[in-house]
């Protein structure tokens, strides 16, 4: 397996205390991160979720019915012919 060195600045508090998680797991930080890029590759998806805690973004699924008319409506109201 070719390998390549990258170099990564990280939070130095998160760093410590990841590195001594990665020791009670057994592994180095650089298994850690194998282990990170090999399912981001596999999955095609970062392996845990992301998200903007104060704007949370609303499906269709998300709405009632209302608010999904009214969405609909505005969006007719508000297109250009």
């Amino acid at each position: 397996m070719a390998t390549a060195r990258i170099n990564l600045t990280v939070d130095e508090t998160a760093k410590e205390e990841a590195l001594k998680l990665f020791e009670m797991f057994g592994m180095d930080a650089s298994t850690a991160v194998n282990m990170f890029f090999k399912k981001v590759v596999q999955t095609k998806a970062i392996p845990f979720e992301i998200s903007v805690a104060d704007t949370p973004k609303k499906t269709t699924y998300d709405m009632s019915e209302d608010e999904f008319m009214s969405r609909v409506q505005s969006a007719i109201d508000n297109r250009k012919v």
